[in-house]
């Protein structure tokens, strides 16, 4: 992907995009309280939503969306970021597919994902919605 063809702040969403990955896999079987969890609480908005994926449930809020992740005990990996949509110039759509394991052990994945970034300053993007699908 040439990442140069994109706006810079496409490319601002994607870097907040992929840290929020590496921070979510780095932070596995760690409790809520390592920097792993703690930095990925700093990249969610203060109103961000998350969907389960077996149960249809919202947790909202980054308090209640990181205990969630981290109740999940799961891994996102082989991300495959398929579109990226602006809404304006403050709200970008990323969505793909990833493999998605948690702790029920049921086959979860792969799964086609839709992460919703915001700007309420111009400059710092942060995860406003997460929701999955299982499309099998």
């Amino acid at each position: 992907m040439n990442l140069t063809a994109f706006p810079a702040s496409i490319l601002d969403v994607l870097n907040a995009y992929h840290l929020a990955v590496q921070h979510f896999n780095a932070g596995y079987g760690k409790p809520k309280t390592d920097p792993e969890w703690v930095a990925l609480k700093g990249l969610l908005d203060a109103k961000v939503m998350i969907t389960g994926i077996d149960k249809p449930k919202s947790y909202k809020g980054p308090s209640h969306v990181i205990d969630f992740l981290n109740a999940a005990q799961a891994t996102f990996t082989n991300d495959i970021v398929s579109q990226t949509i602006p809404y304006g110039n403050k709200l970008v759509a990323v969505c793909g597919t990833a493999d998605w394991q948690d702790n029920d052990h049921d086959n979860d994945g792969p799964l086609v994902f839709h992460f919703e970034f915001v700007t309420r300053d111009g400059v710092n993007w942060k995860i406003l919605r997460l929701t999955a699908t299982n499309p099998s």
